[in-house]
């Protein structure tokens, strides 16, 4: 016999190693359930359990379903995909842009890129920044 708090569900999934390190508490994750394709439910990591698993080179985590409806049973197959982490300095979602790094101007009161007004003039606008990536691109012929 197994007791089940369905008022407490959560989601225990399998995360690579290589994205632990992209996770951190509270982060808004989207929970599918395989016997419901169309419904989507919201959740938030719980708990990253502290140990690996050396054979599958997998972290498990544990990840609260915020949204629980009585279709949602225990042992049910779920796959979880982790949102953004929400922006420390506002409750809204965060935008996200790309930009080269030349484009960022740092002084001592923040980081900066100027943007183009609809009058034409140019102004700073504060930014917070985000992962780095590195694109390369070659020319050549296909």
């Amino acid at each position: 016999m197994a007791i089940t708090d369905m008022a407490t569900l959560e989601a225990e999934v399998d995360v690579s190693e290589s994205n632990v390190a992209k996770l951190q508490q509270e982060q808004p994750a989207r929970v599918s359930v395989e016997a419901f394709p169309d419904r989507v439910y919201t959740g938030r990591l719980r708990q990253v359990i502290p140990t690996a698993d050396r054979t599958k080179a997998t972290v498990t985590v544990k990840v609260a379903i915020t949204d629980p409806d009585t279709n949602l049973k225990p042992e049910m197959s779920v796959k979880v995909t982790f949102l953004q982490r929400p922006n420390p300095l506002s409750e809204q979602p965060t935008r996200v842009i790309r930009v080269p790094t030349d484009a960022l101007v740092s002084r001592n009161d923040g980081t900066f890129v100027f943007e183009l007004t609809a009058n034409g003039t140019a102004r700073a606008v504060s930014v917070v920044t985000g992962a780095e990536s590195r694109i390369t691109w070659t020319s050549g012929r296909a």
